[in-house]
């Protein structure tokens, strides 16, 4: 394949610059391009004619409008493309085949259309257009707003009429404004006149999604003001949106501001910590200190500062997505809130609509065997090192060319080729390059084709994607499995004690003659000698000591004193902050080698605080997500026996506030620790610091059992049964000796099913 085509397979065929927005008026059945030169935007008008897939002429003929249908190439399921005269017809030809179909399911082995959903996402997949060539970041015309009400903004409700905003922080490029006061109405007409007057491209908040915008949009409603936050002073619309966040789904009210992204922060940090899982809280001052943004959590309620911190958070996140939206048939905001398996599909979607082929039917998904995993060792082991292998399925598939059955175009392939030469050329370049700037922008784009090539893999085996391949992915997994192996073989022969094998890497003790910067190099040298050919192992960490407690639940100390825990049976974020808190200063402890004197002390130093009331009741609070509805959690009291459960029963008091994938923040009151929660749970919001009320007992309770469990992460009772926890090389339990009455590691669990 040439190379103007490889390019054209990645960023499309349409060579326009400078695409800011992208969006179809339905109305006039036409799609409008918004460019920007400098501060100006230009409106540009296309035709567009929407389309569907089908798989034969019969079906298109139910669509009772007129549509013309062609033929397309190759043998798979839909053959054929039905072009509509306008959105009108579109819609209205959709709702009777659908009809018809639900009708005849019986009649079907397959469904016999494919909808390629959106218009404006069907004209850039038709056309190769794709936003924000030729620019960077920093050319795009950003709004970043936050606001506060006179009440908390868990507790915010926009049907409540005693609920109302009273202040707005917005930050338009460099300028930033503060609008306050009692005047509800006259603050929304004044937030509307600064994003006519802007005119963004990008808006973005915190919680934006979930909380500001449906907010908005009722007040606005409200007091008779048109919300019109969408290019040209169009009014925005909402719908019914879910979406998936690795295993959690979330429900919001998808607002859409024609030709304009909608970004939001809580999304971002979230999709961030997917991989890392190391963020405690998805708050706005706990991201930006987390990020390294600010020194200190901020614990100001200024507008103005939070709308800063969005700001400051947006420019560490979004490069990926924006690097990646030049790719992609997507808005920003698509780009950021789609699946990666579905971005992958539409790449494929884009090429063969750019090669007039058929498309094959969507793959049913099925479970297959995952990665190779083992534990080895627990305990505190010292020192440690971690081997993994680069990219490892998609490495695999290169070089034993596992690709999909259907992809007659090879486009699959191509695609990951060429986002990994591309990939290794830029990391090439950074080695060489001085200049700050230029670093962060190619950085940023390796980073982004390094999302896209290790979720090739994920793709193969999704189901309901039209190249999925479960045989493949299968496959995949099973040389996976025997390379991991072999890698384990070639280290243990050379004297590693193997702690963790997970997937692509290993984390072992390497002996004594290893332990040098060198010898980490000559470790990985002799491992790559027996790797199969493409497939490479690399030195992926150093660390002074690690705590190895279950399959993929460990913790590391760098050299430089950071400790990195993983795993939700070391440190859950079910738990509260104060208890997390607590586990991480204790595996620390144990990480440095410290004696159980020491962990006693810590025990001690923690409830001492509790007792003289130095923890913030949101140092105390749990914070879980809400997976069903308040109905359906209500419907399955009443059917099943389900327990009742603290954060459904605090969300309840506040019903029209809450949807699934909401996080309930709230404490336990009372004065003993004998306390049902889910009774004597009360919202965060509703804390009142002149008269507490939170449950000490029952806080001093839950440290007990939380120190019990600890003394099991690398004591003798739990880890030592099987293969005794090395320390420093030798096979010392790390507790071993007296500490009176706190030796005896119960095991209780860190939660108590609540009846």
């Amino acid at each position: 394949m040439p190379a103007d085509n490889l390019n054209e397979l990645l960023y499309g065929g349409d060579s326009t610059k400078h695409i800011v927005g992208v969006d179809c008026d339905p109305k006039a059945s036409s799609i409008r391009i918004f460019t920007r030169s400098g501060s100006a935007t230009q409106e540009e008008t296309r035709a567009f004619e929407p389309y569907l897939y089908v798989n034969g002429r019969s079906i298109a003929g139910q669509a009772g409008v007129d549509c013309e249908t062609a033929e397309l190439s190759g043998d798979a399921g839909y053959k054929f493309l039905a072009r509509f005269a306008s959105c009108a017809d579109y819609e209205a030809g959709m709702a009777r085949i659908a009809a018809y179909f639900r009708a005849h399911k019986g009649e079907f082995e397959n469904e016999p259309y494919y909808e390629v959903r959106e218009f404006a996402h069907q004209f850039m997949a038709a056309s190769g257009v794709t936003h924000y060539k030729a620019m960077e970041w920093s050319d795009l015309r950003v709004l970043c707003l936050s606001a506060r009400f006179n009440v908390a903004d868990e507790l915010a409700d926009p049907q409540d009429k005693r609920h109302y905003i009273t202040e707005f922080g917005i930050l338009l490029g460099g300028e930033e404004r503060v609008l306050s006061g009692k005047d509800e109405a006259k603050l929304l007409a004044e937030l509307l006149g600064a994003v006519a007057e802007y005119d963004p491209d990008v808006i973005c908040g915190h919680n934006l999604y979930k909380l500001w915008l449906p907010f908005l949009m009722a007040r606005a409603k409200a007091h008779k003001l048109p919300f019109a936050i969408g290019r040209g002073g169009r009014i925005a619309a909402a719908e019914r949106y879910v979406m998936p966040l690795a295993e959690r789904r979330l429900e919001f009210a998808r607002v859409r501001a024609f030709g304009r992204s909608l970004l939001d922060t809580w999304i971002l940090a979230q999709s961030y910590d997917i991989f890392k899982r190391e963020m405690d809280s998805y708050e706005l001052p706990h991201i930006a200190h987390y990020l390294g943004l600010r020194e200190h959590e901020r614990t100001s309620e200024s507008a103005l500062e939070a709308a800063r911190e969005t700001a400051d958070i947006l420019r560490t996140l979004i490069p990926n997505f924006f690097h990646l939206c030049q790719m992609l048939p997507y808005s920003l905001e698509d780009s950021v809130i789609k699946g990666n398996a579905t971005k992958i599909n539409s790449l494929l979607l884009r090429e063969y609509y750019r090669s007039r082929m058929a498309l094959p039917y969507p793959a049913e998904g099925r479970s297959f065997p995952g990665g190779y995993t083992e534990l080895r060792a627990t305990g505190v082991i010292k020192p440690v090192i971690n081997i993994d292998i680069a990219s490892l399925y998609p490495s695999l598939m290169l070089a034993y060319r596992i690709f999909p059955q259907a992809d007659l175009l090879g486009a699959f392939e191509k695609l990951l080729r060429e986002l990994l030469r591309r990939r290794l050329e830029i990391k090439h370049q950074l080695r060489e390059l001085k200049d700050k700037s230029a670093f962060s922008r190619l950085d940023a784009q390796q980073g982004t084709f390094k999302i896209i090539i290790n979720s090739f893999y994920g793709y193969l085996g999704t189901g309901r994607m039209n190249f999925a391949d479960m045989n493949a992915a299968e496959r995949v997994t099973a040389v996976g499995q025997e390379t991991v192996k072999k890698m384990a073989d070639v280290l243990t022969e050379q004297g590693c004690t193997l702690i963790e094998i997970d997937t692509d890497g290993i984390y072992l003790q390497p002996p004594p003659q290893y332990r040098s910067k060198e010898g980490h190099d000559k470790l990985v040298e002799l491992a790559n000698a027996h790797m199969p050919e493409g497939i490479t192992v690399e030195l992926a960490g150093v660390y002074d000591a690690m705590l190895s407690y279950k399959v993929k639940n460990y913790a590391l100390l760098e050299t430089g004193g950071r400790v990195t825990i993983k795993g939700s049976g070391l440190k859950s974020r079910g738990l509260e902050p104060f208890l997390r808190k607590f586990i991480e200063d204790a595996i620390r402890l144990m990480l440095m080698g410290e004696d159980a004197d020491a962990l006693g002390k810590l025990y001690d130093d923690y409830a001492k605080k509790l007792a003289d009331g130095k923890f913030t009741v949101r140092e105390l609070a749990k914070t879980e997500i809400l997976v069903d509805s308040l109905p359906s959690y209500q419907k399955k009291l009443e059917t099943t026996r389900r327990n009742r459960q603290a954060q459904y029963e605090v969300a309840l008091r506040y019903a029209s506030r809450y949807k699934p994938g909401d996080p309930v923040t709230y404490y336990i009151t009372g004065d003993t620790h004998k306390v049902k929660a889910y009774e004597t749970a009360k919202h965060v919001a509703n804390y009142d610091a002149a008269h507490p009320d939170a449950n000490i007992p029952y806080y001093r309770k839950r440290l007990e059992e939380t120190f019990a469990r600890v003394k099991t992460f690398a004591g003798e009772d739990e880890a030592s049964k099987t293969s005794p926890p090395l320390v420093g090389g030798t096979s010392v339990p790390l507790w071993e000796g007296s500490e009176g009455k706190r030796a005896k590691a119960a095991k209780l669990p860190l939660e108590k099913d609540e009846e």
